[in-house]
């Protein structure tokens, strides 16, 4: 999800690991795939 400093939700996503799941090298990221592999890289 990406949130506004506001507070509200700008995007969503219901399952990002899922979404990229079928994913090839040619796929194009949108902002959500990258916070979610961001956020995931960052975490491990």
């Amino acid at each position: 999800m990406i949130v506004a400093p506001g507070g509200g939700i700008l995007e969503q996503r219901g399952d990002a690991r899922e979404h990229l799941q079928n994913a090839t090298i040619t796929t194009k990221w949108d902002r959500l795939n990258l916070v979610y592999f961001l956020g995931y890289a960052f975490w491990g």
